[in-house]
């Protein structure tokens, strides 16, 4: 009997009864107030400058609390999720409540190999499954992403195969920029909004000489499963090394999450499912802003997934307040991640 069969054969016997697997979430975080990790920052971006390093600019790590937005989406949408790990830069939001008895708060370096210091998240998303004491299955959220529907088990594991679940990257205009090259191309050269992206995903899927139907995940939740992290880790050892040498990210990086997707998928293990996704990218123009959140917030109903981009140039506190206020409105709920709130224990 060959791997494939096996691992597929023992987890559709674990569906069976897949109402009682339990699922932990995994967030990603970066304090860019951080000092020390500003200062290594920079001085690794000095040192390496000149090779085809991208997402650098700080806009990327603009603190405005899209974290704190997703765990009162999680409270409220996934109650029965088991525990919460946050791995962060050796910080932690300061209105958090880091003594909660279902938080764990953890430095991302404790994750990587020789404790290494590393900028690139492609790096970091493919050690997540040694966090200590985290479940088989694990759900993973950048910071920027929050749940607008209930997500029940049913949503991320196909009830009959076994089979994981991955949502597409359904907002029409950032998935049609990924499905045609004549769009890509206005992008990287007018538009200049991420155009590492695709580029990499696709040197990640042809690297691993399968083919690419120019359908990605993108910038949704994933669900994960620890076994076959390590197997798809070692079978692909080559490229996880060289991620683990790239400090910051790359055109050419092994995309980790999306490889690690497309690689199940084509292996039967895993498939696209229905669920959707609204992007809102936070530019420099507000009229941009407060357009696209007067389409998205009458229409919040039929989307599973908001994820906030920040494509600006530059930080400017008034854009922030624009999207903050709109967060408050969707969940003016308070957590009980939040300090002085009662804790709610499921």
């Amino acid at each position: 009997m060959n791997m494939n069969m096996n691992m597929n054969m023992n987890m559709n016997m674990n569906m069976n009864m897949n109402m009682n697997i339990e699922i932990d979430i995994v967030i990603t975080w970066v304090d860019p107030s951080n000092e020390n990790w500003l200062k290594e920052k920079e001085y690794w971006f000095k040192k390496i400058k000149g090779t085809d390093m991208i997402y650098n600019k700080m806009s990327q790590y603009a603190p405005f609390d899209e974290i704190k937005y997703l765990l009162r989406s999680v409270e409220k949408y996934m109650p029965w999720y088991r525990h919460i790990f946050i791995v962060t830069n050796n910080s932690y939001p300061k209105w958090i409540n880091k003594n909660h008895p279902k938080l764990t708060i953890i430095n991302y370096e404790n994750l990587m190999p020789n404790n290494i210091c590393t900028y690139n998240s492609h790096a970091i998303e493919s050690m997540l499954y040694k966090i200590p004491n985290l479940s088989d299955y694990f759900y993973y959220f950048n910071d920027d992403m929050i749940l607008l529907k209930p997500v029940k088990i049913e949503n991320i594991i196909d009830n009959t195969t076994g089979k994981i679940l991955y949502p597409t990257e359904t907002d029409i205009i950032l998935s049609s920029f990924q499905r045609y090259d004549f769009l890509k191309k206005i992008e990287e050269t007018f538009f200049k909004v991420d155009p590492g992206v695709a580029n990499s995903r696709r040197h990640s899927i042809k690297r691993m000489n399968i083919p690419f139907k120019k359908i990605v995940s993108g910038h949704t939740p994933k669900l994960l499963n620890k076994r076959l992290c390590s197997i798809f880790n070692k079978k692909f050892e080559k490229e996880i090394n060289e991620l683990m040498e790239n400090k910051f990210r790359t055109y050419t990086n092994f995309t980790y999450l999306e490889a690690f997707i497309h690689y199940h998928i084509y292996k039967k293990i895993a498939r696209w499912n229905d669920q959707t996704t609204r992007i809102i990218g936070i530019s420099d123009h507000n009229l941009l802003n407060n357009i696209q959140i007067l389409l998205t917030y009458p229409n919040k109903s039929i989307y599973d997934y908001l994820a906030i981009e920040d494509i600006r140039t530059k930080i400017v506190s008034e854009n922030e307040k624009i999207i903050i206020d709109f967060l408050d409105k969707l969940f003016p709920e308070k957590s009980s991640f939040e300090l002085g709130n009662k804790i709610r224990i499921q």
